[in-house]
């Protein structure tokens, strides 16, 4: 396919049945019936990111997980066609945006060969710290947090304990601070993960 007929992701829109793209799957995580680690998954989300750093949120749903969900793996470049754009959802959306991908039976995923081309691993929107408190008990988006000091942490929702990780989760909202206390580090087991992830209590203070 070349180069030019691969579709951005901010141009798609409904009915785009015939749109290719070529995408970076930047996360990608289990929703689980529940809320529960050994619940049945209900479907597969993913985050892509474009070439332009350009990020939509897709999801695989139920039917499709057993053939579809092998196929893509987090970090991976994948040239993909025959799925389905419609609007986004209400709630808990990991990036912004107003549409959003559903794999399909027909949905044609093809691994892109590592190196052949740039597309950048991670998508920030970032969040002045002053407007955190805002977003206490918003549903709409996830909130993420970056910190600029040691660590790189991800954090699916405002609460105290954040997932330490070696990289910055791709999430909706970034908010750059100071890191003041961090706590002992601790295992936890969080839902659609298959391992445990281990957590720290910090305190944040803006810069």
């Amino acid at each position: 396919v070349p180069a030019m007929a691969f579709t951005l992701l901010p141009s798609l829109r409904p009915r785009d049945r015939h749109a290719v793209i070529r995408v970076r799957v930047s996360r990608k995580w289990e929703f689980r019936a529940g809320g529960t680690d050994d619940g049945s998954i209900v479907h597969v989300d993913l985050v892509l990111v474009d070439e332009k750093g350009n990020s939509m949120y897709a999801e695989i749903p139920t039917a499709e997980v057993e053939n579809k969900s092998p196929l893509v793996q987090e970090g991976g470049i994948y040239i993909m066609s025959r799925f389905m754009v419609s609007n986004a959802k209400a709630t808990f959306m990991p990036v912004p945006g107003n549409y959003m991908i559903e794999f399909t039976f027909h949905t044609i995923v093809n691994p892109v060969k590592d190196g052949a081309v740039a597309i950048p691993e991670l998508s920030y929107h970032l969040t002045p710290f002053s407007d955190l408190e805002q977003r206490a008990g918003v549903y709409s988006h996830f909130t993420g947090v970056l910190l600029h000091v040691c660590f790189f942490y991800s954090w699916r929702s405002l609460g105290c304990s954040l997932p330490l990780t070696e990289r910055m989760g791709c999430l909706v909202s970034d908010v750059i601070g100071v890191l003041v206390e961090v706590s002992d580090a601790k295992t936890v087991h969080l839902t659609g993960k298959p391992n445990p992830t281990m957590t720290r209590d910090i305190v944040l203070r803006d810069l």
